[in-house]
C-alpha cells in the first residue's frame, strides 16, 4: 500500500509540473494600465540573448555561429506566427515600434546528469521604458540528446512565450488598439 501511496504521489507531482510546463507565467507590476500602452500598439521591437548550457557550463561561446542563428531564428518564428494571430508582431530592435520586448532564452542541451530544457524569460515596455510586463515560458521534456528535439523544445517555449505576451497585452490594450 505504501509503495502504491508513492506511485500516485509521484504521478499526481508529474501531472502538475507537466500542467505547469505547458503554460506560460505572466506577471505585471503594480501601477500599470491601459493608458501606458498606446493606442494602435501592434509591434514588439525585440532584443533576443541566447544562452547554451552543457551540463553546467555556459558554452555559449564555443557554440558555432549557424547553430545560434538557427535557435533565433526559430524563436523568432515561432512567436511571430502565434502573436500574427492577434495581429502582433515582432520587428527589429531598432525598428519603430510603441512596444520593447527584451526576451533571454537559455537553451540546456539534453545530457544525462541535467536532462535538457528551453526558458525564454520576455522583458515587455512601452517607448518610454516603462516596463508594462513580463511573461516566462519553459519547456523542459525534451529528452533525446539531439539538436532536433532542442529545436523542437524551443519553438514549443517559444509558441508559450507569445501566448504569455499575449496574456499580458489584452488587459492593457484599448478597444482601438
Amino acid at each position: 500500500m505504501r509503495s502504491f501511496a508513492k506511485t500516485l504521489q509521484f504521478g499526481v507531482i508529474s501531472v502538475g509540473i507537466l500542467a505547469l510546463a505547458a503554460c506560460a507565467s505572466v506577471s505585471r507590476p503594480e501601477g500599470v494600465t491601459a493608458a501606458d500602452v498606446p493606442t494602435g500598439a501592434s509591434k514588439f521591437a525585440t532584443s533576443l540573448k541566447i544562452e547554451v548550457i552543457e551540463t553546467f557550463e555556459d558554452v555559449t561561446a564555443k557554440t558555432p555561429a549557424a547553430d545560434l542563428e538557427a535557435y533565433q531564428n526559430i524563436a523568432i518564428t515561432a512567436l511571430n506566427g502565434k502573436l500574427s494571430q492577434e495581429k502582433l508582431e515582432v520587428v527589429a530592435e531598432n525598428a519603430d515600434a510603441p512596444l520593447k520586448a527584451r526576451i533571454d532564452v537559455t537553451v540546456r542541451k539534453w545530457n544525462p546528469l541535467t536532462g535538457g530544457s528551453t526558458v525564454l524569460k520576455a522583458t515587455v515596455s512601452n517607448s518610454a521604458g516603462k516596463t508594462l510586463y513580463s511573461a516566462e515560458a519553459a519547456e523542459v521534456l525534451h529528452l533525446i540528446a539531439n539538436g532536433f528535439d532542442t529545436k523542437i523544445a524551443l519553438k514549443t517555449a517559444s509558441e508559450r512565450l507569445a501566448s504569455g505576451l499575449i496574456d499580458g497585452l489584452k488587459p492593457l490594450r484599448t478597444p482601438a488598439s
